[in-house]
């Protein structure tokens, strides 16, 4: 059964990109479990952003490290033990998470949002869900369905509160 619902998604504090050159300041850092990077980005306490691969693509994963797991949900909850970065920053002010209303598209609403990976052709952008008393990480995707009408959704089988 489908469910709306809000979902957060990271954004870089509005930067207008007049040159090229002119990127955010983050990056991936290789993780090893247990051990944060002092720029490590926190999503909220206790729990960090990650990256992991699969068949299918790139895709943002919950980092726990005081729990020692990695988290990926692909419409069940999957624990990851190798293979996996962390977002990091010198200037985690400049973050901030952003309410999404799926019934509610606006324009633009992703253009600053923070990729954090892919899948198949499209650019899979770092969200976060409140689900069960817990926050999830996961990814949204911003989707041109033609005929000029963008819908931003998550994937069905990556919402985390789809998952049994």
């Amino acid at each position: 059964m489908y469910r709306t619902g809000y979902l957060l998604f990271l954004v870089l504090i509005g930067i207008i990109v007049q040159d090229a050159d002119l990127k955010p300041n983050l990056h991936w850092r290789d993780y090893n479990h247990g051990d944060v990077p002092h720029d490590a980005l926190e999503a909220a306490p206790g729990l960090y952003i990650g990256q992991a691969h699969n068949p299918d693509g790139l895709f943002p994963v919950a980092i726990y490290p005081y729990k020692n797991i990695a988290v990926a949900v692909y419409g069940w909850q999957r624990n990851i033990t190798e293979h996996l970065k962390i977002l990091c920053t010198p200037e985690p002010s400049n973050f901030y998470w952003e309410t999404v209303n799926f019934n509610k598209y606006n324009v633009g609403m992703m253009k600053n949002a923070v990729v954090g990976g892919f899948q198949e052709i499209y650019l899979a952008y770092i969200g976060l869900v409140h689900y069960q008393d817990n926050w999830m990480v996961g990814k949204v995707f911003d989707v041109d369905w033609g005929d000029d009408r963008k819908v931003t959704e998550v994937q069905r089988q990556s919402r985390p509160w789809s998952y049994h």
